[in-house]
């Protein structure tokens, strides 16, 4: 009988999730590379040309996780929706048999096929493993997602650029090493004195920016795909904000996030009243909420060709006058150059921090 090892593609902390989840139910896992040129490369390769850009990262992921010896692979998707996300596993599914690898595609669309799907790789898996094994995970993800929140209203005030992201990173392989819910509750007890150790610069809360991110959460979440524009922007002396993480998306999907009704059916209604799938509602949303909460900007993230979030980009000039907020708006795909967005980030930065200190003076 073939051993059947589980992959799925990295975004952000995914990785650190499935290897505690899928380990903790006794299936052996496979987390493959980050995401990185070569991945790139690999799906830009094998993909459509007009196809959006987390096809393209997933697909090159996927294929180093099979090369590595992956024979299931989960893949987010598989529902219905207006957002192509739904359809790239199909997609991907044809693409890599015909490549000859021998293995299978398993769509997830909701935190509830995993039930189903668990038995379908060990039908001796009981129900309380499955939801004690998630329930750790849940704990892991939420502590990554403070570890985040904190580091970005850290990165604005760090002495030294790198700091900040070092004692991250430290943060994130300890989470990743733990085995029990005590030690999860320690580092999230020392978190903040961690970040606190950082050396500061000297600059006060009044001389630091704030940018609300919105857009594709693919594109938000994973840094490879955005140039890791939220750790350049805290460098720049900027404190980001953005609501999107791994955490969110399990809720989002299990259509539990109550925030997300409220943004949708309260706050962006009043431009866009019907979805057109993806994050179009909640960038409009959000972008409205930052702006009444007197954020010094917002940019929104997204592939190139992403239809919802080009929905979402037409209402923000008339959100953006309304709230008097500057928005910036940056497309991604294999093409995109670093050096032109981190040229557009820098006159942004500039533009509004001239804008804030003009403010001041009146």
């Amino acid at each position: 009988m073939k051993k059947e090892i589980v992959s799925l593609p990295n975004c952000r902390h995914a990785g650190i999730g499935a290897r505690e989840f899928f380990g903790g139910l006794g299936i052996e896992v496979l987390v493959p590379p980050p995401i990185s040129e070569k991945t790139k490369k690999l799906g830009e390769q094998y993909s459509p040309a007009d196809v959006c850009y987390p096809y393209k990262l997933t697909l090159g992921n996927m294929i180093e996780a099979l090369e590595l010896g992956a024979t299931i692979i989960f893949m987010a998707g598989g529902g219905r929706g207006a957002c192509r996300l739904h359809y790239y596993s199909r997609l991907q599914d044809i693409t890599l048999q015909k490549m000859g690898y021998d293995f299978k595609l398993i769509p997830t669309s909701q935190p509830y096929d995993i039930l189903a799907n668990m038995r379908e790789i060990n039908p001796d898996i009981s129900t309380r493993k499955i939801i004690k094994s998630f329930r750790f995970v849940w704990k892991k993800l939420k502590t990554l997602e403070r570890a985040e929140n904190l580091a970005s209203k850290t990165r604005p005030y760090e002495a030294k650029k790198g700091e900040t992201t070092k004692v991250l990173k430290e943060i994130l392989k300890d989470v990743d090493k733990s085995k029990s819910l005590k030690t999860i509750k320690k580092i999230r007890s020392e978190m903040e004195d961690r970040f606190r150790g950082v050396e500061r610069n000297g600059r006060q809360p009044g001389e630091v920016l704030k940018i609300g991110i919105l857009g594709e959460a693919y594109c938000v979440l994973e840094p490879f795909s955005n140039n890791n524009l939220e750790a350049k922007l805290g460098e720049k002396g900027v404190w980001v904000s953005q609501k999107t993480s791994e955490a969110t998306w399990i809720i989002n999907s299990a259509k539990l996030n109550f925030s997300r009704w409220w943004i949708r059916e309260k706050v962006a209604k009043r431009y866009l009243k019907v979805p057109g799938g993806g994050e179009d509602q909640q960038s409009v949303g959000k972008a409205i909420i930052y702006g009444k909460h007197g954020y010094d900007g917002v940019i929104l993230i997204q592939p190139r060709t992403c239809l919802p979030e080009n929905v979402a980009q037409m209402f923000l000039p008339e959100i953006s006058h309304e709230y008097n907020i500057p928005f910036l708006a940056l497309s991604f795909d294999e093409n995109t150059s670093e050096t032109a967005v981190d040229n557009r980030l820098e006159a942004f930065v500039e533009m509004i921090k001239m804008k804030k200190n003009k403010n001041k003076k009146k």
